[in-house]
């Protein structure tokens, strides 16, 4: 596949994820998890076309509504499980969210930093893109995990 076809993929991809999560924006009214969810999840597919990419224009934006989101999602804990058992597994995945959401953050800000200083002659894929897409893949991981403890019927 050449270049230009998976930039333009990557691009409109982008574009489609935006218009999704402008079109799910609280407004001022009750936010509930599922809208949470929805809105990580097109914003987890921005923060992957930014890394992909090297283009981190609005890399750290969306880095930070998952952050603030995931702090949202144990403020918006299902009532079926307050009081079980299950409330502190839930609890545990929401702290390793904003956790990993956090370390994300400080990645890409420290990756944008240092790619626009970056000498003549280094290559463009270093440690920090490692790290970053270590942080992305331990994000994604924890939502599967917790969807698959929590919903009422896996998905065939």
């Amino acid at each position: 596949m050449n270049k230009v076809v998976v930039k333009t993929a990557v691009i409109g991809v982008a574009a489609l994820a935006l218009l999704s999560v402008q079109a799910m924006g609280q407004g001022g009214k009750k936010v509930e998890l599922k809208a949470v969810m929805g809105d990580n999840f097109v914003r987890m597919q921005l923060i992957q076309a930014a890394l992909i990419t090297a283009d981190y224009s609005n890399l750290l934006e969306n880095v930070n509504y998952i952050r603030q989101h995931a702090k949202d999602i144990d403020k918006l804990k299902p009532a079926d499980i307050r009081g079980k058992p299950l409330e502190k597994v839930f609890d545990n995945y929401t702290q390793n969210l904003v956790v990993t959401a956090d370390h994300l953050y400080t990645v890409s800000k420290e990756l944008q930093v240092h790619d626009q200083k970056k000498p003549g002659g280094q290559l463009d894929i270093d440690y920090l893109r490692a790290v970053a897409a270590s942080h992305y893949g331990q994000l994604v991981s924890t939502c599967v995990i917790c969807h698959n403890q929590f919903r009422r019927w896996v998905v065939k």
